[in-house]
């Protein structure tokens, strides 16, 4: 929701009018957590080679790689729930406003 604040003013308007809003904010929610999920599941990993001991050994290293799990994480957070979701919301509210139209034009 706070992308659509930031940079579809309209939607987000057209968002709070649907009542979309509240679902908006579930899907932020859920993205947060599995953000959370995603990178513990990843420092935990011994694949990844992120241990304390190589962040104490070559700390700027150690920041490139987790940076790089950081991407990861949010390119598969986004092409999962937020497109998703935002294509099936977006598909509601172009429902919605035939509904409208077609209620106003009948009228």
């Amino acid at each position: 929701m706070n992308y659509l604040k930031e940079n579809r003013k309209f939607l987000a308007a057209q968002f709070g009018i649907v009542g979309l809003h509240k679902h908006c904010l579930e899907i932020e929610q859920q993205a947060e957590n599995r953000k959370r999920n995603m990178m513990t599941a990843i420092r935990k990993d011994p694949t990844n080679l992120v241990t304390e001991h190589d962040k104490a050994k070559d700390p700027i290293l150690w920041a490139g790689r987790m940076s790089n799990f950081q991407h990861r994480v949010h390119e598969t957070i986004y092409a999962d729930l937020i497109f998703r979701v935002f294509a099936f919301s977006c598909a509601l509210l172009v429902n919605f406003e035939l509904v409208i139209t077609t209620a106003i034009s009948q009228s």
